[in-house]
């Protein structure tokens, strides 16, 4: 679902009154074909509410299964040591690979 600029303003804003946070999956934005792109909810968040999730699967290739977080700085340690609980499987060599890429281009 893609929400107006003003609507996604505005939960942000709700999202800080009720002090939640508001998972952003993003993983489609690249493939807008009508129309500018709009803002993220993280690029508009100041306030430290949006913790955004993507993907590198729809920018590179499919087959690579490997996503992403931005998350407020007081969450990331809590959602590493979670990860370590649920996922143990992630493909350690494409992880690594992808880590090179992105520092060396």
């Amino acid at each position: 679902m893609t929400m107006s600029l003003a609507r996604r303003t505005a939960l942000i804003d709700f999202a800080r009154a009720c002090d939640a946070y508001i998972f952003e999956d993003d993983h489609n934005s690249e493939f807008r074909y009508t129309g500018p792109p709009l803002p993220c909810l993280q690029g508009l968040d100041n306030v430290g509410r949006v913790i955004y999730s993507g993907t590198m699967s729809k920018i590179l290739y499919p087959s690579l299964r490997l996503g992403y977080i931005l998350a407020p700085e007081h969450l990331v340690e809590p959602m590493i040591k979670i990860r370590a609980v649920i996922d143990q499987h992630s493909p350690a060599i494409d992880q690594a690979t992808l880590a090179r890429f992105l520092t060396e281009g």
